[in-house]
């Protein structure tokens, strides 16, 4: 405000200075001019030092303000301090919960790469104790059969002990009468001449008892023979008559199975005497989706026509999954050969069970490449080297 009071000064003092100059003054033309000049510049002086008043009131109104905001700022810079000193207690607060989520995730990942295996050997396991049970069941058959015929031979035996029993017995009552003949002989000395003679008769006939008996110990004896070697000839015969049966039902099994199901396309028919065992091979011709142990739907179609021929057989079954030497790609579902073998192997037992045979009656193993039947070396043999078999035993 002092400024502009000061610039009109200076203003007037040059117009009053031009007006006392006596050139000036002569020249009306100019003086007139100079003169409305001046009165133009006292309006616009006027104008200018109420328009600087009105500005000096809005620059007061304006540093108000202005300190307000300062005082303003200064109270948003302690909140804005203090929001900062929040944000990095939460950021330090998010960076620990970020770290205990990690720690969490990677248990949570670990915990399921172990619930995986866990699940695999669990399914390996319940294979394998399958197996158990089957082979178990069957010895305990075998052992009550074998039971029996212990039992058959065990009674047998009593009767020959009885009879053994009863001839001792018989040859003791004769040594107890003789014992009282020599001692009646030895009482009666009157009649010793005639207990004499009946002496050595008795004595003739223990001569012949004796014999008697040596023959009965040794009849005794020739009986055990012969039950020893009946038991040997009985256990032949039965174990001659198992391995007969087993051939018969081999051999009727297979001629069932070859008249029902033999001419499928990529199935075989292989009965083994050695193990009495049948078994239906299963060329691996689109029987699995590529890479997968999912049957496709030839697969299912081929497992659905041998079921009902299956289930006509007295007999259990055991599902194996073959594979060829081709090593299983890393990342992938299965981690080797065994495992997608055994996989392919469950996922037809699965069928076949939803195909109506008891699940008590079936058992599944993976093999892997460890049963070869052709050389790996060509595509042809890597084929038929992925099969499964399905191998009969007789109940």
């Amino acid at each position: 405000m002092v400024k502009t009071t000061f610039i009109a000064l200076t203003l007037m003092t040059v117009i009053t200075s031009f007006l006392a100059t006596p050139a000036i003054a002569d020249e009306n033309n100019e003086l007139a001019i100079i003169t409305a000049d001046r009165d133009h510049l006292r309006n616009r002086l006027s104008k200018a030092i109420a328009y600087s008043k009105a500005r000096g009131k809005k620059l007061e109104e304006a540093e108000m303000q202005l300190a307000r905001s300062m005082e303003e700022r200064k109270v948003l810079a302690k909140r804005l301090s203090r929001a900062i000193t929040v944000s990095k207690e939460r950021g330090k607060k998010l960076a620990n919960s970020n770290a205990s989520r990690k720690q969490a995730e990677d248990r949570l990942r670990r915990v399921i790469a172990i619930s995986k295996e866990r699940g695999e050997q669990l399914a390996n396991s319940n294979a394998n104790r399958k197996q158990t049970e089957d082979r178990l069941r069957r010895a305990i058959a075998i052992s009550k059969e074998r039971g029996k015929q212990l039992t058959d031979i065990n009674t047998r035996h009593s009767q020959t002990r009885a009879r053994l029993k009863r001839v001792i017995a018989t040859s003791k009552e004769r040594r107890l009468k003789l014992a009282d003949a020599n001692s009646n002989l030895k009482q009666t000395e009157d009649r010793l001449q005639r207990v004499v003679t009946i002496s050595k008769k008795m004595g003739r006939n223990l001569t012949k008892s004796n014999a008697s008996l040596k023959q009965s110990e040794e009849r005794v004896q020739r009986v055990i023979g012969v039950s020893k070697s009946m038991k040997k000839h009985l256990q032949g015969q039965i174990a001659k008559s198992k391995e007969s049966q087993s051939s018969d039902w081999v051999a009727q099994a297979g001629v069932s199975l070859r008249a029902s199901i033999g001419g499928l396309e990529g199935t075989e028919i292989i009965e083994n005497y050695d193990n009495n065992t049948v078994k239906v091979q299963l060329g691996n011709k689109g029987l699995f989706r590529r890479a997968g142990s999912s049957l496709s739907n030839g697969g299912k179609a081929l497992l659905s026509a041998i079921a009902p021929q299956l289930l006509s057989q007295n007999a259990s079954f055991t599902v194996i999954g073959h594979t060829d030497s081709t090593p299983v790609g890393q990342g992938g579902k299965y981690g080797d050969n065994e495992a997608l073998s055994l996989a392919r192997s469950l996922s037809a037992l699965q069928f076949l069970r939803d195909q109506g045979i008891p699940k008590q009656q079936l058992s599944a193993a993976g093999h892997g490449a460890d049963s070869p039947i052709a050389s790996n070396d060509t595509a042809e043999g890597r084929q038929q080297n992925r099969r499964v078999e399905i191998v009969l035993r007789a109940n």
